[in-house]
């Protein structure tokens, strides 16, 4: 299964906390049982993308406070002929309204 997951930061992201565990324990266990997850994130200074983190394709985009603006535009540049079948928006903050720039429509966390 090829999943797309989106979070505004990482586990590698210096203000990383339990969600972003929390997270990367959860789908880099899928990915080590052979799905394809791909984790559109934010960027920090001197963070590398995409890079392979957890067994996942972590890419990222924007910042702390761009990540809203700059995922979609990302996505539409860099994601969107991707095929996934399952789309995840680790909501925790503010919503990305994803439903309006993925396809398929994707399950809220």
């Amino acid at each position: 299964m090829r999943i797309l997951v989106l979070n505004w930061l990482d586990r590698e992201n210096p203000q990383a906390g339990g969600a972003e565990t929390h997270l990367h324990e959860i789908f880099g266990r899928l990915a080590e049982r052979g799905h394809e997850v791909t984790l559109l994130t934010s960027g920090f200074p001197e963070a590398p993308s995409p890079v392979e983190l957890d067994g996942m394709a972590v890419h990222r985009t924007g910042g702390r406070y761009t990540f809203g603006l700059a995922a979609p535009l990302y996505h539409r540049r860099h994601l969107a002929r991707e095929e996934f079948d399952v789309v995840v928006e680790d909501l925790n903050k503010v919503p990305l309204f994803s439903p309006f720039w993925v396809d398929p429509p994707p399950t809220l966390l």
